[in-house]
């Protein structure tokens, strides 16, 4: 799989203009997204543009984050700034975020 997330550039350019985020934000989030290819294996677009709903996608994201060495209330902290990026990643994408919990 390609370290380089689908649209990245543009991605960034929207983070930091219509969403208003500082650059290092942005990178952070894109770094996120990232790491959710990394965790479930596919790229993060084929999560939104098929089926698999982003509750699938979050559970797989936390079933993988339950085996990492690190505290409770630091997992709870990963989970929502993955949670976040996906979402992000989703808005930017157009989309349908009636999957959205």
């Amino acid at each position: 799989m390609s370290n380089l997330l689908e649209d990245e550039i543009e991605f960034k350019k929207w983070l930091t203009g219509a969403q208003g985020l500082k650059g290092k934000v942005a990178n952070d989030i894109v770094s996120r997204c990232k790491r959710i290819e990394l965790i479930t294996g596919k790229s993060l677009i084929s999560h939104f543009t098929s089926d698999y709903s982003f509750s699938d996608l979050m559970c797989e994201v936390k079933n993988a984050i339950l085996l990492m060495p690190i505290e409770t209330k630091a997992r709870y902290a990963v989970t929502a700034s993955l949670r976040l990026a996906a979402k992000k990643y989703a808005l930017f994408k157009n989309a349908n975020l009636e999957y959205f919990d």
